[in-house]
């Protein structure tokens, strides 16, 4: 259908287009001129209506005005930066991988209970399950997060679940809970960091940098501390941070994003679980349903 003009209603244009319009306004014009005024509502409508029209673009990656999420130079610093973030994180990871006690061959044990259409009732269910693999979920605003993925062994069904909590209890405490039974690791593939490795191109495409609110809060946070150069308390008490903060305060924080950082709180775990009193406790337990 053409378009139909708001002011004549006539087809073909729109008003900003419109013959009649521009005369209609030209002539109330011309006779406020004529008359000796300089400043009429007429006078200033004709002027707006004749007026190159500049459309202001507003960015909606940074919300800045005058260009586009395509040329935003912003939205690029960005993605350049956590692709190399995250791909020095990963060499992290898999050095933590490869060291932490549980990795690729842990067997688990998962109790859960199944519906049985057939008896109408629920049913136990005891399931081995064992550890194949593993991904970095994130790794923004200090928080580096693993999954893990399981499978049942003979069914291949795959779980995935946070690694942070299986560091801290032993087991994830999603429900059905996956029980530690047996530790190993032969640690991840030589191809693993490669494997994982993101491009500029792959990272434009996140959810990270297409949210419709704009430039995500905690990469923009992350970036920021993560650049951020390393002060001696003598270097802090000059700064312009130490009127809002203390040195320790400042310290942590500072740690929790750099990945200097990342990887000392990420070894810190090793040695803050007992993976072996883990397995026994589990077993003993079991002895005492037994008996």
């Amino acid at each position: 259908m053409s378009v139909r003009c708001g002011y004549c209603y006539r087809y073909g244009h729109n008003q900003t287009s419109c013959e009649k319009k521009t005369a209609d306004y030209k002539a109330a014009h011309d006779l406020d001129v004529a008359a000796g005024s300089e400043d009429t509502y007429a006078i200033k409508r004709y002027r707006r209506h004749i007026a190159p029209r500049s459309k202001k673009v507003k960015c909606g990656y940074c919300s800045t005005v005058g260009h586009t999420r395509r040329t935003c130079e912003v939205l690029k610093a960005d993605l350049k930066w956590y692709v190399s973030y995250h791909n020095d994180a990963l060499k992290i990871v898999e050095e933590f991988l490869n060291a932490a006690p549980v990795g690729v061959g842990s067997l688990f044990q998962q109790n859960t209970e199944e519906y049985n259409y057939n008896k109408g009732c629920y049913e136990k269910k005891l399931y081995r399950r064992i550890l194949t693999g593993f991904t970095l979920a994130s790794v923004l605003d200090g928080r580096m997060v693993i999954h893990y993925q399981t499978n049942v062994i003979g069914k291949g069904a795959s779980t995935v679940k946070s690694f942070e909590l299986l560091m801290q209890y032993g087991s994830s405490r999603g429900y059905p809970r996956q029980f530690l039974t047996s530790r190993c690791n032969h640690g991840v593939d030589s191809d693993w960091v490669a494997k994982k490795s993101l491009t500029i191109e792959q990272a434009n495409k996140m959810d990270l940098f297409r949210d419709r609110d704009g430039r995500n809060w905690s990469l923009s946070r992350t970036r920021e501390w993560a650049e951020m150069p390393y002060l001696s308390e003598e270097e802090f008490a000059n700064d312009a941070a130490s009127r809002y903060v203390t040195y320790q305060r400042w310290m942590i924080d500072w740690k929790r994003v750099t990945l200097e950082g990342v990887r000392e709180n990420l070894f810190k775990q090793l040695g803050e679980f007992d993976f072996d009193s883990a397995i026994e406790r589990r077993r003993k337990k079991k002895l005492e349903e037994v008996t």
